[in-house]
């Protein structure tokens, strides 16, 4: 899935296990809610995790569904959180770069305050 998916979609798995891993019991509609994304989209999103062996579905009660996480998944997870990390790492450090960069250039032209 992480090499099947955006950068974007990436990141909506990754919210989405790691809400499902803290509240499997969790209905579509607050996932939704919670992550600020139409129902429709959870759904889909879901849909791709259980076909893929990332989550199980469990009726819990008469109409109510538990998602379960699978050993895949978790392993999913963990990668999308280095990944995600890595990337955060280097917008961090493209945009340090590129302030110090700046803050020469305006002292270079006579600035000392900005």
């Amino acid at each position: 899935m992480e090499t099947e998916l955006t950068e974007q979609e990436n990141s909506r798995a990754l919210e989405m296990l790691t809400h499902i891993e803290a509240n499997p019991d969790i209905t579509q509609v607050t996932l939704a809610d919670e992550l600020g994304v139409a129902v429709g989209t959870i759904n889909w999103y879901l849909k791709r995790l259980i076909s893929k062996g990332y989550v199980k579905v469990r009726r819990a009660q008469r109409k109510k569904l538990r998602y379960i996480i699978t050993p895949e998944g978790i392993a999913l997870r963990a990668n999308l959180t280095v990944d995600y990390i890595k990337t955060s790492f280097d917008l961090y450090r493209r945009v340090r770069e590129r302030s110090t960069r700046c803050l020469e250039q305006l002292k270079a032209a006579g600035y000392s305050e900005v």
